[in-house]
């Protein structure tokens, strides 16, 4: 037959390429100078064919042929009269159901969510006489799509979030059946359950969490729940690999569940979870002691240099903010404090400590410096008043001798000693003493040592109307200077009076020190 076709390149059922590297070159030039020649398409003979699969309808006698063996019981005629929505031994006692399970995995143990992942095995076993059968002692395993068919408990997982059957390729289901009716019923599930967590040791913290197995609507009076064989029902513990995790003994437990329906059978196993802290370690507490070392560095850094000692403190101020924030992130939100949050909060408070010294150092440094400098101020000060008092001529002698029947004066602010006065002064020099109003001179010593307020209007007035003893009262000058009472006069003392007689109040003393 010939047709007009497009080119085509001529490939093999398997994808194998027909013609080598040239005749292909040659193939595609052909079909581009004559896309719409004419030419016939032989198809390439090979021995693979492609057989079409036309499935039978199943037979009605499928589950007992004449192919099996004549023990094997007839499924199609127990089912007839088989009432799958009445448990076995309906009316009488309760039907004893015991489990057992393999652990395939536990993944995803996850902080925030407070909950595990967990992969098993669940195998229930009870006694169905309806389903007994003789002429063997041996069991037989059926499809699990029987199960359909027949009475199963209903049985759920309390504390679990999600949970899911496995269905590839087919439902992981198993079904085997005793000659006696006995009959273990095997699931592969999958659960996310609840898992309370302890984390104030966060992460040196040990967790027990478990997983509750109860039936839904069956009171203790139609079934009960128990363990196949106790601690040992549960198996693959041992063998399990869970991150960061070591998972430690396990204990089953069985109970029943009582709500306002009435009691139900309830089984239980938990497991202890030890957390590895290696990982924890590497990723939080190693790069936050780190930091802390880094800020540590600062210290020996000048002083005097701020760029590099401010930047320094305030990266590692943000880079242990980040650790503490993607801690926190990782972890429920919980009103306790837990052991990593104590000591991620002191790196940060040691971190901050050093950014915050520098800051007490440099203001210090600073007050020092201009204390420094005001010292400095004053000793240069003193040092000039010096050199400009030994600069000026002395008072001697020679200066204070009497020439061509006139008088040298000499006026001086200074407390009277005559002795010293006498080597000093030419002889024959007369002295005289200005002494103030003693009113004056209390007023002038009060507004010297005490300046009152500017509102006060009559402040000396205020002062002599407190009802104090003036005599024993102090201002100012004398707690400092320890000198008189304000109320005595201070210019007996600039005249040569000892101090005692000053404060003294004996008259007869008074006067012959006058005379």
């Amino acid at each position: 037959m010939i047709h007009r076709l497009p080119c085509l390149s001529a490939v093999k059922p398997h994808g194998h390429i027909m013609a080598s590297t040239d005749s292909s070159v040659l193939f595609l030039l052909f079909c581009f100078l004559f896309p719409y020649e004419s030419f016939q398409v032989t198809p390439v003979s090979t021995n693979l064919t492609t057989v079409d699969w036309d499935p039978q309808p199943i037979q009605d006698n499928y589950l007992a042929t004449s192919y099996t063996p004549a023990w094997v019981p007839d499924m199609k005629k127990k089912l007839v009269n088989y009432n799958r929505n009445l448990r076995p031994g309906f009316g009488g006692p309760p039907l004893l159901v015991r489990m057992s399970m393999d652990v395939v995995s536990i993944d995803h143990i996850s902080e925030v969510d407070l909950d595990f992942t967990i992969c098993i095995l669940l195998r229930q076993y009870w006694k169905d006489e309806r389903l007994a059968f003789t002429g063997t002692n041996e069991s037989i395993s059926l499809d699990g799509r029987l199960v359909e068919y027949l009475w199963v408990p209903d049985t759920f997982f309390p504390n679990s979030k999600f949970s899911f059957l496995h269905n590839v390729t087919m439902a992981n289901r198993l079904l085997r059946l005793w000659p006696d009716g006995s009959i273990v019923y095997g699931q592969r599930v999958t659960v996310i359950a609840e898992c309370n967590m302890d984390l104030r040791k966060y992460p040196l913290d040990k967790q027990n969490c478990s997983l509750h197995i109860e039936s839904y609507g069956y009171t203790t009076d139609d079934m009960i729940f128990k363990w196949l064989k106790g601690d040992d029902s549960v198996r693959g513990l041992q063998n399990l690999q869970v991150a960061q995790f070591t998972v430690k003994n396990h204990r089953t437990k069985e109970m029943i569940a009582t709500y306002e329906t009435g009691g139900y059978p309830h089984v239980a196993f938990s497991f202890r979870l030890t957390r590895e802290v290696a990982y924890i370690f590497l990723q939080m507490y190693v790069p936050s002691t780190l930091l802390v070392m880094i800020s540590w560095v600062s210290f020996w850094i000048n002083k005097d240099s701020p760029p590099a000692r401010v930047s320094l403190g305030i990266t590692t101020v943000l880079a242990q903010t980040t650790f503490v924030t993607s801690a926190r992130a990782s972890l429920p939100k919980i009103s306790y404090i837990k052991a990593v949050d104590v000591y991620l909060l002191m790196c940060f408070f040691f971190v901050f400590g050093a950014l915050l010294e520098y800051a007490v150092v440099s203001f210090e440094s600073t007050r020092r410096k201009r204390k420094a400098a005001k010292r400095e101020k004053e000793i240069q000060t003193q040092r000039e008043r010096e050199i400009a008092q030994r600069a000026a001529p002395k008072i001697d002698r020679s200066h204070c001798q009497a020439s061509l029947g006139n008088y040298t004066l000499i006026i001086n602010h200074a407390i009277m000693n005559k002795t010293a006065m006498d080597r000093l002064m030419a002889p024959g020099t007369r002295y005289i003493g200005i002494v103030r109003h003693p009113l004056e001179h209390f007023r002038s010593m009060f507004f010297l040592w005490d300046p009152p307020a500017p509102e006060k209007e009559n402040p000396l007035g205020e002062y002599l109307d407190r009802n104090v003893n003036y005599n024993l009262e102090r201002d100012r000058m004398i707690r400092r200077w320890r000198l008189v009472p304000k109320l005595k006069n201070f210019q007996a003392y600039t005249l040569g009076f000892h101090r005692q007689m000053v404060v003294s109040s004996n008259k007869t003393q008074i006067d012959e020190m006058i005379r």
